[in-house]
């Protein structure tokens, strides 16, 4: 990059948290750090839209995912923290104990200009899409969308089983997932998972 270019795009980032907040008034979005969500029915909803640079060229990045309210409740009930049930639903946008939504959306668009108008018209697109999304999707949609080999895709796949009342199919899963993922009082999430199918069982 030029010095000039680095000079555009150290602008763009520090107007873009300006941006999405005047854009996303029309809509009633809300926000939390860097994640634009928002709660449909019983759907999550969240949009990340970022600034990048890639061999001198410039990039408005923006990804979307959904997930049903049940799947962060069934996590923290596996790890044995249901009080997080009780805390505000931005939680579930960025917290540290949350699953990650099956994506929806991903694009990357070039800012040719690499000025702040660029950005805010991308953004403005970016919002009027988001908010399609939140109107089209369907929990039915979720199953459709997850994909075993994204970011959390093993963990989102065994908590629909669980969900479904999958138990011996979701046995199986737990035992075959390579990733813990999450650790809660020195007891991994894989090993919590069995216990609960096991105790879910019990209860048949």
């Amino acid at each position: 990059m030029t010095r000039e270019q680095q000079r555009k795009l150290k602008t763009l980032k520090q107007v873009l948290p300006g941006i999405l907040k005047e854009e996303m008034k029309p809509y009633k979005f809300k926000k939390k750090d860097f994640m634009v969500w928002c709660v449909q029915g019983d759907l999550f909803f969240n949009m990340h839209i970022f600034i990048a640079e890639k061999d001198g060229h410039c990039y408005c990045d923006c990804h979307e995912g959904f997930k049903p309210l049940w799947a962060d409740d069934l996590l923290w009930d596996i790890l044995g923290m249901p009080e997080n049930k009780k805390e505000p639903l931005s939680l579930r946008s960025i917290g540290a104990f949350t699953v990650y939504g099956v994506t929806c959306f991903d694009e990357r668009r070039e800012l040719s200009s690499w000025e702040p108008e660029e950005l805010e018209k991308c953004v403005r697109d970016y919002m009027a899409h988001f908010d399609q999304t939140v109107h089209a999707m369907k929990e039915k949609d979720y199953g459709t969308l997850l994909n075993p080999s994204e970011y959390h895709g093993d963990l989102q796949e065994l908590l629909l089983l669980i969900h479904e009342g999958k138990y011996r199919e979701a046995s199986e899963y737990a035992k075959a997932m390579e990733d813990e993922w999450f650790e809660n009082e020195g007891i991994g999430f894989r090993q919590r998972a069995k216990r609960y199918i096991v105790n879910s069982c019990k209860k048949l």
